[in-house]
Formats: C-alpha cells, structure tokens, sequence
C-alpha cells in the first residue's frame, strides 16, 4: 500500500510523481475491495512485531518517541510497492523492512530503509512499543488522507497509513513517509521539512475518512465496529 491513491497502510501509491517499475503489474484493487479487508480482517495486527526475534536489541527501540520519530522522518525513504515488489500492494513487517530492505535488489537506494507508508508505520509502532510504550497507546491508523503536494500547492485525496500515539491525554498523528521519498521520475531523493514531533497535538491531521486503527493487540474498524479495542480508541 503505499502512499496515495490506493496505498499506504495498505497500498496502492501515487506519490509526487514516482516514475514506472520496469515489470508490468495488476491494477491496484478498487476501494472497496481495500475496505472490505479491513472490515472483515484484523490481519494488520500481524504486522506490528514488537515480539519478533530478529528486532531483539534493535538500537532504535532505546530512543525516546520524539527522537524516534525524527529518526525515521528524516532516515526512512518512501518507495512505492511497484518499484520494490513488482506489485501495487506489499506489506512488508518490521523486521523485514528494517533490516532486509537496505540489500534489496530492486532498492534505489542500496543500503537505505526503504518502503511505503504501512510499511514505515508498522515499524515505527513496533518500535515504539518495544521502547515501552503500552500497546493500548499506540496505533496504526489507515483511510483516506488529503495529501498537499507542497511543489504545486494541489491537493487530493489518497489511501494512506499513519501512527498515532497516546500523548498528554489526547491522540498525536506521527507520520514518517510524508517528508522523505523517492522520486522515480527523477531518480532523486526528496525531502521536506519535517513536522515537529508535537506539530499534530494542535494542528489537525488530515483525515477524510477513517478506515481502521490497529495495533499487536488491538483492532478496531471505524466502518463497521469490527474488532476490540479500548473505548478510547472510539472517541
């Protein structure tokens, strides 16, 4: 899923211009087949691996949240499924993100983390809950987002994924696949600015529709109910 129009958490991804892979791929499935998955499966959960042998001891679990974030913001880089996968929809898990991405073949940018948004969110949750942060305060959240290219000043609206975390008692957006990503079209990195870590605890973050929130031990789907999940995870 990568970013926009049919990405991120899961999938598709437009981007802000990522040029074609050089295998053909399917279509990416229709909206309604994206919503379908989350409202009859909590499969997502699978993905966020705070548990997984492979992290134990990973370095990035010891920073703080704040530092955490900027750290990924600034380090991770946003490539599309087709460019890695030679498909429109791959959910890579943390640890194969993590330490497997950098050696990939099909990398733009050998030894670079790699991937799309689920990707980025799965592993900035799970590391966020390896660092201690309990599993009800933190979430993967994944729907419709408007998405600003800041080149052109348009916007539209994309499928995306994000994390949110439990923060002086109210829900603050963290999302590290917007300020870095790869533009195939150019084959150059681009970076933006990054948001401050508190930047959505008073700005509001772009949601147009909500489609689910998850994380390793909850699931709850805003489009059906679906899943158990704190109650404040519902507000």
């Amino acid at each position: 899923m990568a970013l926009l129009v049919l990405s991120a958490v899961v999938v598709y991804s437009y981007a802000w211009g990522g040029g074609e892979p050089a295998v053909t791929v399917p279509p990416p499935p229709s909206f309604d087949v994206q919503k379908e998955r989350y409202m009859n499966s909590d499969e997502g959960t699978a993905y966020i691996t705070p548990a997984h042998p492979a992290l134990a001891g990973h370095p990035l679990a010891s920073l703080s949240p704040e530092e955490l974030y900027l750290h990924a913001a600034r380090s991770w880089v946003w490539v599309t499924d087709k460019t890695l996968y030679g498909t429109p929809d791959y959910w890579a898990a943390p640890q194969e993100f993590l330490l497997s991405s950098p050696s990939l073949a099909t990398n733009p940018l050998p030894g670079s983390v790699v991937g799309d948004c689920e990707d980025q969110a799965f592993a900035l949750a799970t590391l966020l809950r390896m660092g201690g942060m309990p599993a009800s305060d933190v979430r993967v959240g994944i729907g419709q987002v408007k998405i600003t290219n800041p080149a052109t000043g348009l916007s539209y609206v994309g499928l995306h994924a994000w994390v949110e975390i439990w923060w002086d008692s109210a829900w603050m957006a963290l999302d590290p696949s917007m300020p870095t990503y790869w533009e195939a079209s150019s084959e150059n990195v681009v970076c933006r600015d990054v948001p401050d870590f508190t930047h959505y605890a008073v700005a509001r973050y772009p949601i147009m529709e909500l489609w689910a929130y998850m994380s390793d031990e909850y699931y709850w789907c805003a489009l059906n109910g679906y899943g158990t999940a704190p109650a404040f995870w519902k507000e």
